[in-house]
């Protein structure tokens, strides 16, 4: 199953150039490393064309201190392809992402992977600064000085790793068409791609030392159950949209018969606040209807106002209960039995 994989390393605090380029290339100190199957060296300045190793060792020796000598790109090929297939599709990359414009070395490797199959992948070093008509003639000493070949600025850009991941996803997925491969890729993380299922099948790293078997095993299960994931079809946008109406009409008819409870709530409060109020109105208007009027003030000679008549009457009732509880205790207490010794 073809893996999609690219990631731009570059730090000033890298291992030296020269040394990286033999290892990749399985050169000098590293001529009997295993699963070399191609390198290949491209747009180097006069001073290095015999000899393209030497441009690395040149950019060891003469880039400042806190320089990146070097940029590399590693990225996964498909398994799906041919040696020749793969060997011509990271061709065709190194040109894509580079052009003419940067000196570099490009190595394809195929080691053996846990699963018993190769893992495939290109490992593209290259200097950041730029070749043309000029800055080609120049020798060593002047090639990597300030006035000598600059370094292109747009591999500084934090997007630039995005970028070239989508570049090399579509280059991909032609080249396995081209091949009557039915395997696709897609530089997005599963959770960008709204796959949810996938992203909790992410592998972990194996390393070495104890564990590591069983974590080779575990892997080995994820890889299993993400392949049988992926052999069921996802649904399709209309599919989805099908669905979401579906779910949208069940939650609209669920409000509309939770707010027609609630306005037979408010419906039934409203019902006993009028029976309550016509309670209190028919109370009032009994109450009122027993008063008489008193005789009339002192002050003014007039009549007291209704409603200081029923509240004086409430006031003579309330306070005849209370004396009436107050006798009823005292003739509780008097005819309480007594204990004697």
């Amino acid at each position: 199953m073809a893996i999609m994989h690219l990631s731009v390393k570059s730090s000033s605090a890298a291992p030296p150039s020269r040394g990286h380029a033999e290892y990749i290339t399985a050169s000098d100190r590293y001529e009997k490393k295993q699963g070399v199957e191609h390198v290949e060296h491209g747009n180097m300045p006069v001073f290095a064309a015999a000899e393209p190793l030497q441009f690395w060792s040149a950019a060891d020796a003469q880039e400042r201190a806190n320089g990146r000598a070097y940029t590399e790109i590693q990225f996964a090929l498909p398994r799906e392809l041919s040696r020749e297939k793969q060997i011509e599709l990271a061709r065709t990359a190194s040109k894509e992402f580079l052009g003419d414009r940067h000196a570099y070395t490009l190595a394809v490797h195929a080691p053996g992977a846990r699963d018993g199959k190769e893992q495939p992948h290109a490992h593209l070093m290259f200097s950041e600064r730029k070749i043309d008509e000029r800055t080609r003639e120049l020798p060593e000493e002047r090639f990597f000085k300030r006035n000598g070949a600059t370094k292109d600025r747009a591999w500084n850009d934090k997007e630039k790793p995005e970028e070239l991941r989508t570049k090399w996803c579509q280059m991909m997925n032609q080249a396995m068409r081209e091949n009557q491969v039915e395997s696709q890729v897609d530089h997005r993380s599963y959770e960008r791609q709204g796959r949810e299922d996938l992203a909790a099948l992410r592998e972990p790293k194996i390393g070495y030392g104890p564990g590591a078997d069983g974590r080779a095993s575990q892997v080995e299960q994820l890889r299993e159950e993400r392949a049988e994931t992926l052999s069921h079809p996802k649904e399709t946008s209309e599919q989805v949209e099908q669905h979401a109406a579906k779910r949208i009409e069940a939650i609209e008819q669920e409000a509309k018969r939770e707010i027609s409870l609630i306005d037979r709530a408010i419906a039934e409060v409203k019902v006993k606040y009028e029976q309550a109020k016509q309670y209190v109105r028919e109370k009032f208007e009994g109450w009122r209807a027993q008063s008489t009027p008193e005789t009339p003030t002192q002050t003014t000679g007039e009549s007291p106002p209704r409603a200081e008549i029923f509240v004086e009457k409430f006031r003579r009732e309330k306070a005849e209960k209370s004396e009436d509880r107050k006798k009823q205790q005292q003739d509780n207490q008097t005819n309480k039995p007594r204990h004697t010794q």
